[in-house]
């Protein structure tokens, strides 16, 4: 938690734009952006690990891309499907340099 909030102070892109998608199976995902930088949020409710079909998200999320998961340090790569640990939290920081 002490991570998150850390980073929290630097992201300037917290307070900007924001796009919402509809919940999926217990998964909900927003985005944050400002410019070129990107913050994907993934909450999964569920008893269970889920997959993530990115596919939902083109629009906003170019495949594959990479990030680092801010709550943790470790960098994702993200391809068409992402595994959500059941009753979790990730904060992904999207790499700039492939963000359209």
């Amino acid at each position: 938690m002490r991570r998150l909030l850390t980073w929290r102070k630097t992201a300037a892109v917290l307070p900007t734009g924001q796009l919402h998608f509809q919940p999926c199976g217990g998964v909900y995902v927003y985005f944050r952006y400002e410019g070129k930088r990107r913050v994907m949020a993934i909450l999964n409710k569920n008893s269970a690990e889920q997959q993530l079909d990115t596919a939902r998200f083109r629009e906003i999320l170019p495949t594959p891309i990479s990030g680092t998961d801010i709550l943790t340090g470790r960098r994702l790569d993200i391809g068409a499907m992402l595994t959500v640990p059941a009753r979790s939290a990730i904060v992904i920081e999207l790499s700039a340099t492939a963000v359209n």
